[in-house]
């Protein structure tokens, strides 16, 4: 039996998490505010911002010699959405919410919406 599942964009709180595990491993500088990053990344999903912060890190602009390791600054990641496009336009998204409604009635729990928190579903 095949199963399909839809489970949508992230929202502005799993936006921030998926920001947060992403850059982990990075030196950050003090000018990266990730509520800002998650503002701008509505519409992203986790592949999307992942790619995002690879590449800020491929083009990084400022480089620690006594840490050895390329630290990022909030100008190398905002410049990312505009290298990397969400994967996933609008009307696409529309289109994946209805075929999802018409396969699964539990779907409509899932709309397509940036401020929906599924956290706070049922």
């Amino acid at each position: 039996m095949r199963v399909t599942w839809y489970l949508g964009l992230p929202s502005a709180k799993s936006r921030s998490k998926i920001w947060k595990i992403c850059l982990q491993e990075e030196v950050i500088d003090s000018s990266v505010d990730i509520d800002l990053l998650v503002r701008k990344s509505a519409g992203y999903s986790g592949s999307d911002i992942q790619t995002v912060c690879v590449q800020a890190a491929l083009q990084y602009t400022t480089f620690s010699e006594a840490e050895r390791k390329r630290i990022l600054n909030l100008e190398d990641l905002e410049a990312g959405p505009e290298m990397c496009a969400p994967s996933v336009s609008t009307s696409t998204l529309q289109d994946i919410a209805a075929f999802a409604m018409t396969f699964d009635p539990k779907a409509s729990a899932w709309p397509v919406n940036e401020n929906y928190e599924p956290d706070q579903q049922n």
